[in-house]
């Protein structure tokens, strides 16, 4: 006989709140054992038309150029299909290198301080209307 565990045992156990073993449990019931199965974080892949994959390479046989422009050729042509994808393909035929700046989080610089006003953040302006021309403006 299967024992129901209590909702507190189970969430003291998994060190999660209640609320999302209910959350966990609600899933299971609806849609069933494939909720439980880990994935990969961020938008599934979409597989494209082999016709036009094999579009986009015999135009950069033709063009021998960068996806941007490939990009805009395809779209003179009437395919709206995103840059990124076009430069998916080309990145899998090694046509170009794939961009490593891309596949890392930005990094946002943060001005943090153990003193209040210890350091500030401003910015120069000089003024090029005619009316204000030569005076300065600065922002804090």
């Amino acid at each position: 006989m299967k024992r129901n565990r209590p909702v507190k045992e189970i969430a003291l156990s998994q060190k999660i709140s209640r609320i999302n073993v209910w959350r966990i449990r609600k899933k299971y019931e609806e849609w069933g054992d494939s909720t439980l199965k880990d994935h990969k974080p961020g938008r599934l892949f979409q597989s494209l038309n082999p016709r036009f994959y094999d579009l986009v390479i015999k135009e950069w046989k033709r063009y021998r150029c960068g996806a941007r422009k490939l990009h805009a050729i395809l779209r003179k042509k009437g395919f709206s299909v995103s840059l990124r994808k076009i430069s998916q393909i080309m990145v899998k035929e090694g046509f170009q290198k794939p961009n490593l700046k891309r596949r890392k989080p930005r990094k946002y610089k943060r001005y943090e301080w153990p003193i209040p006003n210890y350091m500030w953040h401003t910015d120069w302006h000089v003024i090029k209307a005619e009316k204000l021309r030569g005076r300065t403006f600065l922002c804090l």
